[in-house]
């Protein structure tokens, strides 16, 4: 199995919403959670920012691109 291939049937298997985002906040992917959760379809949410969905405010945005993305860049990832 190829590693998208595995890292594919990881993320659509997890129970919990999974939104990944570009570090711009794009929506890159979304996983079946999301959509049952969120009521947005995978091809509504993807290209738009959850600002954008109204699943984020703009504060919550503010603080990640202050807090959460610095740490990110420096450690390789960020626990949620």
């Amino acid at each position: 199995m190829e590693a998208k291939e595995h890292t594919d049937k990881i993320i659509e298997g997890m129970l919990e919403a999974v939104v990944i985002t570009d570090l711009n906040g794009t929506i890159r992917r979304v996983n079946n959670e999301f959509e049952e959760g969120s009521g947005w379809k995978r091809e509504e949410a993807v290209g738009k920012t959850a600002i954008e969905l109204g699943i984020m405010s703009k504060e919550e945005n503010q603080r990640i691109e202050k807090e959460v993305i610095p740490r990110l860049m420096k450690e390789g990832f960020v626990r949620n």
